[in-house]
């Protein structure tokens, strides 16, 4: 099981118990709801879309992040759920900002009649190569995002009664 990793520090697994993450991703458009009613959106920026995620942990002790000093720039995010990536090719392109440390290596998958199987996959910098298979419908890489982000102060909980605390932490991509 792999650590949230904040700015170098793991996050304890008995303060992550139970852990959650999500993932949006941020792009530069707004939505309009014109006077006859019909909708528009602009987009100020487009091409490289950024990440936001939201990590919700509960446990028996304090998330622990009291060093970092948050709110803080420039932190790394070592994160805990796997993105994926869909293609019909066997040849995917994954984004640099992933996890490289042990026990978070990209996976591979196929998907064919006998539904999703795990395949063999092997990499040349960025791109992964995942093995043929006959009657392959799709390919997919699934990775762990590892980004520098902005990360908000975490909000810390703790249970009137019991020993549980909870917490949550919001970060964007730089």
């Amino acid at each position: 099981m792999l650590d949230v990793i904040i700015g170098g520090v793991h996050i304890p697994l008995l303060a992550s118990v139970e852990l959650n993450q999500e993932y949006n991703t941020l792009t530069a458009t707004t939505e309009y709801r014109m006077g006859d009613g019909s909708f528009e959106s602009q987009t100020a920026w487009a091409g490289n879309r950024k990440l936001k995620t939201i990590i919700t942990g509960r446990g028996q002790i304090p998330v622990g992040l009291l060093s970092l000093n948050l709110p803080q720039k420039n932190l790394t995010i070592s994160c805990t759920k796997r993105r994926a990536i869909t293609s019909d090719s066997n040849v995917i392109v994954l984004p640099a900002n992933r996890r490289s440390d042990a026990g978070a290596e990209p996976i591979g998958f196929v998907l064919n009649d006998a539904g999703w199987q795990s395949v063999n996959v092997t990499f040349n910098g960025d791109e992964a190569t995942l093995d043929v298979v006959a009657w392959a419908k799709q390919y997919q890489v699934e990775y762990y995002p590892e980004f520098l982000a902005n990360v908000k102060a975490p909000i810390e909980r703790k249970e009137r009664r019991g020993s549980a605390y909870s917490w949550s932490i919001e970060a964007e991509e730089m």
